[in-house]
C-alpha cells in the first residue's frame, strides 16, 4: 500500500524545511508528483531517495561521481 505524503508532512518526516524542500523539486532531485497544485510524496520513494544519499540518477552529485569512473571504449 502506497502513503502519500504533502509537502507539510514531509517536511515533518525527514525534517527539512520547505524552502529546501521547493529547490530540491526545482533542481529534479527529489522525487515527487504534483497533483493539480500540489505536491504529493510516495514514502518509499522518500525512504529510498534518503538511502540513496538524495540524489536521483541523472543529478549533479552522480554526475561527478560517474567522471571519476574510468572510461571503457570498445575497440572496433
Amino acid at each position: 500500500m502506497t502513503i502519500w505524503l504533502s509537502l507539510e508532512d514531509l517536511e515533518d518526516y525527514i525534517k527539512i524545511p520547505k524552502s529546501t524542500l521547493y529547490r530540491l523539486l526545482q533542481q529534479g532531485r527529489l522525487p515527487g508528483h504534483k497533483v493539480g497544485r500540489a505536491w504529493r510524496f510516495d514514502q518509499n520513494e522518500i525512504d529510498e531517495w534518503i538511502k540513496t544519499g538524495g540524489s536521483k540518477p541523472g543529478s549533479p552529485s552522480e554526475e561527478m561521481s560517474n567522471r571519476d569512473k574510468p572510461n571503457k571504449s570498445v575497440a572496433s
